[in-house]
């Protein structure tokens, strides 16, 4: 073999200049089949747990629209109540129908929520000046007594409307 140049040294060889054989002693860099699939089963149990969480977050996430969308309604209904003269007050009683996002719709429309508002009280009111107001919201059923029997089917808000002289 002939000497060549490498940078400013003589090297000879010039073809295998700075590449060694590798030795069979030595272990090669990287993963082995076995670490690759550990890692993978950490992983996959990792995510597992995550997959695990997904249903309850959506379940509160469902229960914390409604609860917006029935606090908007009765807030609508509330202000409704306060709008009208309080000797007509008693006319504000009914059901109505809402869709999803808290807009009155008609009963033969395809409804989300029904609002009933029971006739005012006013033996159960501070004085003769106010009148207290509930409000039962049930989510995609009619509102009736049985359900109303039934543990969580129906919520209910409550006012206190006071005469402001109109």
């Amino acid at each position: 073999m002939k000497n060549c140049r490498h940078g400013n040294n003589a090297v000879a060889g010039c073809r295998f200049a700075g590449v060694r054989a590798p030795s069979r002693g030595k272990r090669k860099r990287g993963f082995t089949l076995v670490e690759i699939m550990l890692a993978i089963g950490i992983v996959a149990f990792a995510f597992l747990a995550i997959l695990a969480m997904l249903p309850v977050g959506l379940a509160t996430f469902n229960k914390a629209v409604d609860s917006t969308v029935e606090a908007r309604i009765s807030q609508q209904i509330f202000s409704d109540a306060q709008q009208v003269k309080f000797s007509n007050i008693d006319g504000t009683a009914g059901g109505r129908f809402f869709d999803a996002e808290a807009r009155q719709v008609g009963a033969g429309d395809n409804f989300v929520y029904h609002a009933v508002v029971n006739p005012p009280v006013s033996k159960f009111s501070v004085s003769t000046f106010t009148r207290t107001v509930t409000v039962d919201i049930a989510k995609n059923r009619l509102i009736t007594p049985d359900l109303k029997s039934e543990r969580g089917a129906v919520r209910t808000y409550v006012f206190v409307v006071a005469d402001v002289g109109l």
